[in-house]
Formats: C-alpha cells, structure tokens, sequence
C-alpha cells in the first residue's frame, strides 16, 4: 500500500483531530475533512489507523511527519495551531508516537530525492517558486517510492505532478 507525508499545514489539522477527543481521540476515532486536510488525505490516514488497529502484524505503513514539518510549524504557529492543540502535546507526541506515525530522518535518500524537486512550477500561466521547506515535504515523499501520497493543500505542491515529477498528491 502506502505511507502518507503529512505537511505542514495538514500537521496542523492531523494535531487538532488527533488530540480531539469527539474526533481521531489519539488514533481512537476517525479522521475528517478539514482546512487543509482533504477527504482523500482523511481516508488515507484512516486506512492506516485501521490497519495498525486489525492486523495481528503491524502494517507496513505509516503516517510520516518530516521533522522540517515540525520546525515550519513552530515557526507559524499562531497560523497553524489555531489553539486546537498545545506544545506540550506535540511534545509529548513528539518523544513518544503511535506506533502508526513515524518522524523521518534526515538520511542519504533525502539529498537526491529533494533535487529532484523543481525549484519553480508553472501555476495558473505563470511561474511560482517552491520554498524549501515545502520541497522537503515532497523530498521526504519521492524518498519514500512512487506508491506513497504527500498530505498537501499547497497549490504549489499539488502543481508538481502535473510538472512530471513523481509525488502524489491528497
């Protein structure tokens, strides 16, 4: 199957639903459209909770959180977090995730994978940079294989497929 890359604006929704008691309750519940998080990106989470939840063996995917995601987070925190969650929960999920959620790493994959992602994408007639940071988040996908999906309500993100690069988009 596949692993879902969460960025950093879909972080902020996974945090808020994930911490929420009437909704993902700390992976008890179930994920739901949101601002930045789309139905497809919901139903993917959702097929990896349950089945962490129903296999006797753990399944083989995750939910990924790039810690550059956790960096731009903090950096527009106000934006993101919108008081649906604290720091002192992220803390705490940081130190200690569900065995669903993995932080990546930076490691020998992530170089390659991140030049492979353009610096411009052509977005309604014309030319639209990339930030490096959002280009981590799809580093971190392309890194992953071709069968995984980058969580992303960014325009810029979302152009890269149709820009021919191999990263898909929920």
């Amino acid at each position: 199957m596949a692993d879902v890359i969460l960025d950093s604006s879909v972080l902020g929704d996974f945090f808020a639903q994930f911490f929420s008691a009437s909704i993902a309750n700390r992976g008890r519940g179930r994920f739901v459209k949101d601002r930045f998080l789309s139905l497809g990106a919901a139903r993917e989470l959702n097929r990896i909770l349950l089945s962490h939840k129903s296999d006797e063996q753990a399944s083989a995917d995750l939910v990924i959180i790039s810690p550059f995601a956790f960096v731009e987070m903090a950096r527009r925190w106000d934006d993101i977090a919108l008081n649906r969650f604290s720091i002192e929960q992220v803390e705490a999920f940081s130190q200690q995730p569900p065995d669903w959620v993995s932080v990546a790493t930076w490691d020998e994959t992530l170089l390659p994978a991140f030049l492979d992602v353009p610096t411009h994408v052509w977005l309604r007639g014309e030319s639209r940079a990339i930030e490096w940071t959002d280009a981590i988040h799809a580093a971190t996908a392309l890194a992953r294989g071709d069968s995984n999906f980058l969580a992303t309500s960014d325009s810029r993100l979302l152009a890269l497929e149709k820009a021919g690069v191999k990263v898909r988009c929920v």
